[in-house]
């Protein structure tokens, strides 16, 4: 299950950067944890490094918070959060990460990212307000996409609901 998420939400990036000229479709991915680091981080590091190689778009990625500013965040049309683990922002990162949200930055969260900045509201609403408990994440979640006609998510219901 978990490798067919990574495979569709990779093909996700990858549907999205073909509608961007490689100038303008960069993307961050972002692996800061503080707790349990996954084994995972430089595979799935390079496994987007190699969708942008083969789709015309940038890859940068850290695990320094710092960068977490408005002014960095602009160059970036997506932030990935890969395997983030427990409370990773100060405030400052907190508003810049909000900030390029609600200007319409993107956002993919992979895997523990759902364990990531639980006591910050916000953030538990950008990922739809579910509770991670003994590895799960259950509740329910907006299915927010552009298009609801195009193939990709043709047919994919507006709510998608994770019963224990």
């Amino acid at each position: 299950m978990k490798n067919r998420f990574l495979k569709t939400t990779l093909a996700l990036l990858a549907f999205v950067s073909a509608t961007y000229s490689a100038a303008n479709f960069k993307v961050l991915v972002f692996t800061k944890a503080s707790g349990t680091i996954h084994l995972s981080i430089p595979t799935g590091i390079k496994c987007v490094q190699d969708l942008g190689a083969a789709n015309g778009f940038s890859v940068d990625s850290t695990s320094d918070q710092t960068l977490f500013t408005t002014t960095n965040l602009a160059k970036y049309s997506a932030v990935i959060f890969l395997n983030t683990f427990g409370t990773v922002f100060g405030t400052a990162q907190q508003e810049a990460f909000k900030s390029y949200i609600q200007a319409g930055g993107g956002f993919v969260g992979l895997h523990s990212a759902a364990n990531t900045e639980m006591s910050w509201t916000w953030f538990g609403g950008l990922l739809g307000n579910g509770a991670f408990r003994s590895g799960q994440l259950f509740g329910s979640y907006p299915n927010i996409r552009e298009s609801k006609t195009h193939f990709i998510v043709q047919g994919l219901p507006d709510t998608l609901t994770l019963d224990e």
